[in-house]
């Protein structure tokens, strides 16, 4: 079932006053302004599920423009067969063995669909409290970036996480890894 709606003429930004330049001796000034979507009239009780979008944004400067929402009908919202999480499974070194200083930290992040959405993952120096980012989802931060790796394997990726001046002797390294699924499974959920 579609609604038409008639365009509305609104204002796509409204930028807020000039602000006078601080003086040496003032407090900082925190101002912000939200433009909220006019208010739509409630569905009746046999109309399909609305939901509203605002496409087709004006280009920067054009002034006023239509505002037009359209109707999406929902078959099933956020309905998906996955429900199994996905797997992070460690490889090197194992639990209790002595990471050198040039070793790598290997492990894999498997779903069982394949079809991974996000992966994070980061490292804690125990004895410092130091935690670093190794990967942020697209691609390793800089402290890991020369000489790590991130290899397409089966229904997902294997990890070789290298640190750009080695891992601290001495000290006790916890790798802790978030995958999230397209379902939106959440790893060791």
């Amino acid at each position: 079932m579609a609604l038409s709606w008639t365009p509305l003429n609104v204002s796509y930004v409204s930028l807020p006053p000039t602000l006078p330049s601080p003086s040496a001796d003032s407090a900082p000034l925190v101002v912000s302004y939200v433009s909220l979507p006019p208010t739509l009239p409630s569905p009746s009780a046999d109309s399909a599920p609305l939901v509203v979008s605002y496409m087709d944004l004006p280009p920067p400067n054009s002034g006023t423009g239509e505002l037009v929402p359209e109707a999406i009908e929902w078959v099933a919202p956020l309905a998906s067969a996955d429900v199994i999480s996905p797997v992070v499974t460690y490889i090197y070194p194992g639990e209790l063995d002595t990471l050198r200083v040039a070793d790598p930290i290997i492990f894999s992040v498997v779903d069982s669909t394949g079809n991974l959405n996000r992966i994070l993952a980061a490292v804690e120096i125990i004895p410092t409290g130091i935690q670093e980012l190794v990967h942020d989802g697209l691609s390793f931060t800089s402290m890991y970036r020369l000489g790590s790796s991130r290899t397409a394997i089966e229904n997902g990726f294997e990890y070789v996480v290298r640190r750009r001046h080695g891992w601290p002797t001495g000290t006790q390294i916890r790798v802790r890894v978030w995958a999230v699924d397209s379902a939106g499974n959440i790893e060791g959920a």
